[in-house]
């Protein structure tokens, strides 16, 4: 299965060196050339949403969808499946001479060879970096090695530019990664490191149409550029699928220039995951294992409920949320939230749970039949504006509860929800010691 999640090592993994579109240009040619590149997408892109093209105005018109600087084959790459993805809308009944999609394959050589040297420059709080590199640490098998100089060779070299922005995957010789102003919190560091492993944004996936909806006449002046769709045939990410939970994927209002959403979610009650810059989704998690660490272990474990072999452990089972265990199949059923593996039946029961605390709720029907909650009362203090952040109630009611479920946190009544399966999933995420949420289940 093909998506984008990763051009990991597609669009990253050529040969090098390549000559790179960065902030500092080696001539005006350079500098002429990119940006003639970028008036072309954008372009095209226009013509594609059916808009007119009005000047660009970008504070930086360097950067590709926000905080990406590409190489110049990478552009051209992104510029020749655009064409393609315009010819396909203007000629729906043509399937024999539509332009090819150049088909690369992932270059194993041009990886990050582990571990990933790297500097951190003076200007920058180092404080706000090394956890971001910890948890990438600690939640796969890439490794990264310090430096007290600017070493020789390939390294991340993190500092104060203008902005969050990265390459994508690993380019050669030094590789800044800006962390600037408004970049200084966990998940936007984490984001910009991902995109250096070779991520790229979550919606700008191929087959992002069944998930998303643009909304162009909403989006700022000239920004049409930011929200490009790449094809299947320059990615991969390892079955994984589309996640709205993506640290990588943009909020329903970015690029917004009158309050309105320029991304509609395909179920609307995924509204309040996308944009979240918490910190990578396990999904997130899985695609760079895929990539980095499929080789680590030699065996095998028949881990279920989503989860797959840890690489920094394999003895055991790396698990989705809400699940332990060697093989993932334990569930809490004590401490502070209680019980927390509930049954249904076809009479109504409820649960509360309150405080400061993360709770787990699994609850299960009689074979061949659902779970269905309704909504008793909550209360919770949202954050952040866009997303329910740290103070939520999240229902996972479909079959993979590896991805995010929706959340609810803005006083809104919580729908009447039935599972996929037997099974459903609730997480009580209380920031607030006065959040609180009740809720009643069964089986139908």
């Amino acid at each position: 299965m093909y998506s984008l999640w990763f051009l990991f090592f597609i669009l990253s993994g050529f040969l090098l060196p390549q000559r790179v579109f960065s902030i500092n240009y080696n001539s005006n040619n350079d500098t002429e050339r990119f940006l003639n590149e970028r008036q072309i997408l954008n372009e095209l892109q226009a013509e594609i949403f059916g808009i007119s093209l009005p000047p660009t105005n970008d504070e930086n018109p360097y950067l590709f969808e926000g905080d990406v600087l590409l190489t110049e084959q990478q552009l051209d790459i992104i510029i020749d499946d655009v064409r393609a993805q315009l010819w396909a809308i203007k000629h729906p009944e043509d399937t024999m001479e539509k332009p090819k999609n150049r088909i690369l394959t992932s270059d194993l050589s041009t990886r990050w060879t582990l571990p990933i040297p790297y500097y951190i420059d003076s200007g920058v709080n180092e404080s706000i970096i090394l956890p971001a590199i910890r948890h990438w640490e600690q939640e796969t098998c890439i490794r990264f090695s310090r430096k007290n100089s600017k070493p020789s060779g390939n390294y991340l070299n993190f500092f104060q530019g203008s902005g969050c922005w990265s390459f994508i995957g690993m380019i050669g010789g030094e590789q800044n990664v800006s962390i600037g102003v408004g970049c200084h919190e966990f998940g936007f560091v984490a984001h910009e490191i991902a995109h250096a492993l070779g991520a790229y944004h979550e919606h700008s996936r191929y087959n992002r149409d069944s998930y998303i909806t643009l909304m162009p006449s909403n989006m700022v002046s000239g920004s049409s550029f930011q929200f490009i769709k790449l094809p299947s045939s320059n990615m991969t990410d390892y079955g994984v699928g589309y996640d709205y939970g993506s640290v990588m994927h943009y909020g329903s209002h970015d690029y917004s220039f009158n309050g309105l959403p320029t991304i509609i979610t395909a179920e609307p009650m995924y509204e309040n995951i996308i944009g979240q810059r918490v910190a990578p989704s396990f999904a997130d998690v899985k695609k760079m294992n895929s990539a980095y660490c499929n080789a680590v272990c030699t065996k095998t474990l028949a881990c279920s409920n989503g989860g797959y072999l840890d690489p920094n452990n394999c003895n055991t089972c790396k698990c989705p949320p809400g699940f332990s265990g060697k093989l993932c199949r334990a569930h809490p059923v004590s401490g502070p939230c209680g019980n927390q593996d509930l049954t249904a039946s076809s009479t109504f029961a409820s649960f509360n749970v309150s405080g400061r605390k993360t709770c787990y709720f699994l609850i299960t029907a009689p074979l061949n039949q659902k779970v269905q909650i309704q909504h008793y009362t909550s209360v919770f203090h949202p954050i952040d504006v866009d997303t329910c952040k740290f103070d939520y109630i999240e229902i996972k009611y479909k079959t993979d509860f590896t991805k995010y479920g929706p959340r609810f946190c803005k006083g809104s009544v919580l729908p009447v929800t039935t599972s996929e399966t037997n099974k459903m999933m609730i997480v009580y995420q209380g920031y607030d010691s006065n959040s609180f949420v009740r809720l009643r289940y069964r089986s139908i």
